[in-house]
């Protein structure tokens, strides 16, 4: 059976900024001296006070897949009996467009099952206790994500477009990753996890092949993009810096 390989030898492992480092929209030219190359950005979005989706983007955001990667909400959260203000959460660059603050209140108090709010409506926090996932969880997460390349170059509204563009499709989608480079420049592709392998199967077996503006997608699933770089010899340098990972901190 396939293990999914450690996040430190997987090749051109997914460079992410999370909500919560996301820079401000004027301090997207510089960071930490480099060119800033994240184009995506959520301001251009219309203001919203959908209960769906915000109640989808913080789900999201306490998710499995999420919350043991990003350091700042791991953070906060282990700091406070795994609860976060919601005006926190408001500030982040995805969910500024969400107003007013009492739309998002009233949209996580209708979470069913992973969020619960305080008695006094200012914060949010898993009801679930988070768990390191046990080694099979994590091969059948490798093995439900699929390399997808063809995107061009990045727009302010790239990150939400794709998204939305694998949400037509009508399989469970777990999150959508852009792939950056060093300097956090889009490579034009993408990893994506699906709710389960057999739809991952599925989209990968889809035909005519998805197309994005008139061009031909690459698709394979994330084991054969893996394999193939193995196989070109690109498994990455070693050199650099491991993306946190809240379990390995605990150990």
């Amino acid at each position: 059976s396939a293990e999914a390989p450690a996040d430190d030898e997987a090749p051109e492992e997914t460079a992410k900024i999370t909500a919560a480092e996301a820079p401000a929209k004027d301090d997207k030219k510089e960071k930490h001296g480099k060119k800033h190359n994240i184009i995506s950005d959520a301001s251009v979005l219309p203001p919203s006070s959908d209960s769906a989706a915000i109640l989808k983007q913080v789900e999201f955001y306490f998710s499995d897949q999420n919350l043991p990667k990003d350091k700042f909400l791991w953070t906060t959260a282990s700091a406070n009996e795994g609860w976060v203000p919601i005006r926190t959460i408001a500030s982040f660059a995805r969910m500024r467009r969400f107003q007013p603050l009492d739309a998002i209140v009233t949209a996580l108090c209708q979470s069913e099952e992973l969020l619960e709010v305080s008695d006094d409506r200012e914060k949010v926090r898993r009801r679930i206790p988070l768990k390191q996932p046990a080694p099979e969880e994590k091969a059948s997460a490798f093995m439900s994500s699929v390399y997808v390349k063809g995107f061009g170059e990045e727009t302010p509204t790239s990150q939400f477009d794709i998204e939305s563009f694998f949400e037509r499709f009508g399989f469970g989608v777990r999150q959508v990753r852009l792939r950056r480079g060093a300097e956090k420049k889009f490579k034009g592709s993408v990893f994506v996890e699906f709710a389960s392998v057999d739809e991952a199967e599925k989209f990968i077996a889809l035909d005519p092949k998805p197309k994005w503006n008139d061009t031909e997608l690459e698709i394979m699933s994330k084991k054969a993009y893996v394999d193939m770089k193995a196989n070109e010899g690109k498994t990455g340098s070693g050199k650099d810096k491991r993306p946190f990972d809240a379990f390995r901190e605990m150990n």
